[in-house]
């Protein structure tokens, strides 16, 4: 009698997510802040729109899931349409679902128009 259920001999895989939000101001949506949430005992704040790059620079996203709540608004936010073409991105409709990339070296600055 062959077996239906055996248990897998795979290890389960783990993913490590951020949590992501951003906020602007005025009704040209500059950038003011944005936090990053890994834990109740891990969690980042800055003022400063290079400070995500600079997390990128030193490898801080390897391996790390990057989810926020209103990701077409955020996305813009921080790529303000700079280097969009880098990203494969899933829409549904005009939502952003999904934008995926790999960090690319000459991300080291973007400027940001205030």
């Amino acid at each position: 009698m062959a077996k239906m259920l055996v248990p897998l001999k795979q290890r389960i895989k783990r993913k490590h997510f951020i949590g992501f939000d951003c906020e602007t101001f005025s009704n040209k949506n500059k950038f003011q802040c944005m936090a990053f949430y890994e834990s109740d005992e891990r969690q980042l704040f800055y003022t400063e729109i290079n400070k995500f790059f600079e997390l990128c620079e030193v490898g801080y996203f390897k391996n790390k899931t990057i989810v926020a709540t209103n990701l077409s608004f955020d996305f813009n936010v921080i790529f303000n349409n700079v280097y969009v073409r880098e990203f494969n991105l899933l829409y549904r409709g005009t939502k952003l679902l999904r934008a995926v990339t790999y960090y690319h070296l000459k991300w080291k600055r973007i400027i940001h128009p205030t």
